[in-house]
Order: structure tokens, then C-alpha cells, then sequence
């Protein structure tokens, strides 16, 4: 049964879930243009009281991570990514700020959240390289999406994707590239990519 949303701008692009407080999360969406927007969920969930968090930022959202703060009496820290750029906010969308360590991104393809302890987000798009120029590129942080740094580069510029598992179980530290039509796994945080697996 659909139930919603009935106050919320603009179709779903993407949604992540909060960590628990006192039996409820909250439950963010990024929007096709109307940004960010989040409502409590709960069992008794209506589709109802979604509140938008980047009024103030324009443009819609393709990719939105959620890092669980060190302690829950603080707000959830919001990661959004639309095309290249990216903008952090930890006081619920009143401010939101660029990472550092991203001058070199020239496109952004896709951002995920690992499930690992640090909660790693990885940004994998096409930056300029020294030496090389424009190629593919892979960008993580490990601060809640304050700061990224540059894990590794491919040979050629190609718009490719990332993926990793979503539980620890199935590999916290594993990342996996589609890049120019062959998959690449590294099980050491995406610092180095075995040969393409055959498929």
C-alpha cells in the first residue's frame, strides 16, 4: 500500500534510514530537486510530517548518506551528493558545508556508505590526476564525511560505478568497481584493486 509521500516535493531518488533513538529513526529522502527532506519512522508510519532540511541548497539529490554521530543526544550527520558536488551538514540542515579534499573532482558518478566501524563513504567519479589528467577515481572518508582523500585512480576516464556490501558480514572492508565493462574487488578499503574478475 502506498502512503505517501503526501508532503514531500519531488520523486525519490534515493533514501537512508537513521540510526535508533528511543524506538523511532528517521527517514531521509533525497528529492529530484527539492533536496532533502525527513520524517520519523516508526512502525506507525503515515507518509506524513516530512520536513525539509536544504531549503537553503539548490538542486535535487542523487546519492545521501546518514553517519551515526558518536553520541545520540547529537544530530545525525548528513552526507548528499548531487552530480560533483557534495555538502555535509550535522545540525539537521540548518548549515551545510563542502568536504575538503575534493578540488581535484571533475564529475561524481556515486557515493556509498560502508559497514564498517568508521562508517567509510566512498566517492567514486573522475578527477584530475597529476601526471595523467582526467581519469577515474575513487575517494573515501572516514570522518563522517568532513574530509575525503584520494584512494586510488584507474588508467582511463570512464563513468563506471561502485558498490559494497551492506552488512559487515558480507565484507566490511570490500569495495567493488565496474570500470570500462570489467568488475575490480579490493578487500583493503579500496587502497588496491586485484585483477578484473572474470565474468
Amino acid at each position: 500500500e502506498e502512503i505517501g509521500s503526501r508532503n514531500q516535493a519531488g520523486h525519490t531518488r534515493c533514501a537512508a534510514v537513521g540510526p535508533e533513538r528511543s524506538g523511532e529513526r528517521f527517514l531521509y529522502v533525497g528529492s529530484a530537486l527539492g533536496g532533502v527532506w525527513r520524517s520519523t519512522f516508526s512502525h506507525s508510519f503515515s507518509g506524513e510530517n516530512w520536513t525539509p532540511l536544504s531549503d537553503s541548497v539548490y538542486g535535487g539529490v542523487d546519492d545521501l548518506a546518514i553517519i551515526t554521530p558518536t553520541s545520540l543526544a547529537d544530530d545525525d550527520i548528513i552526507v548528499r551528493r548531487s552530480g560533483s558536488s557534495v555538502l555535509r551538514s550535522d545540525d539537521s540542515g540548518a548549515t551545510w558545508i563542502e568536504p575538503q579534499g575534493l578540488g581535484s573532482l571533475r564529475t561524481g558518478r556515486r557515493m556509498v556508505k560502508a559497514a564498517d566501524a568508521s562508517q567509510t563513504l566512498y566517492l567514486f567519479g573522475t578527477a584530475d590526476i597529476p601526471g595523467t589528467g582526467e581519469r577515474s577515481a575513487l575517494f573515501a572518508s572516514t570522518d563522517g564525511g568532513a574530509t575525503f582523500a584520494l584512494r586510488t585512480s584507474f588508467g582511463i576516464r570512464w563513468s563506471g560505478d561502485v558498490w559494497v556490501p551492506r552488512t559487515t558480514a558480507l565484507g566490511g572492508s570490500a569495495v567493488y568497481v565496474l570500470q570500462a565493462g570489467r568488475i575490480f574487488v579490493s578487500t583493503d578499503d579500496g587502497f588496491t584493486f586485484g585483477a578484473p574478475l572474470i565474468i
